[in-house]
């Protein structure tokens, strides 16, 4: 009898332990989830103003805008003052840098447009 009482024990000890291993885990997977949710959330905005209405070429522009869509450019949008709007997510490779450089081998000289960028 005390042989039976001693393997219920351990048995319920044994439980106890998994269950709160189990818990942990759960809880680690809850926060690392919903901290990379966080982290993939968040973008950078930016808005690229032409001067003397350089985004009306109807073949650099179109170019232009795919090559950014390509490089990870989300919403990516003309409005009608020509000024291209998108939201890049953070962290990404899509920079200041990386967006002058595809206006340049596109066909568009960097001095032609202003940059705006912003946190979202």
């Amino acid at each position: 009898m005390k042989l039976a009482l001693q393997s219920i024990n351990l048995s319920y000890l044994n439980t106890m332990k998994i269950t709160e291993w189990s818990l942990k885990t759960a809880l680690f997977v809850v926060v690392f989830s919903i901290s990379e949710l966080k982290a993939q959330s968040q973008k950078t905005v930016f808005q690229l103003t032409p001067k003397a209405n350089a985004f009306m070429c109807p073949f650099l522009t179109p170019i232009f805008m795919n090559e950014l869509t390509e490089a990870g450019a989300e919403e990516l949008r003309k409005d009608q003052e020509l000024v291209i709007h998108f939201k890049v997510p953070t962290g990404s490779a899509l920079d200041s840098t990386e967006i002058y450089r595809i206006a340049g081998e596109v066909g568009f000289q960097s001095k032609i447009f202003t940059l705006q960028k912003t946190e979202e």
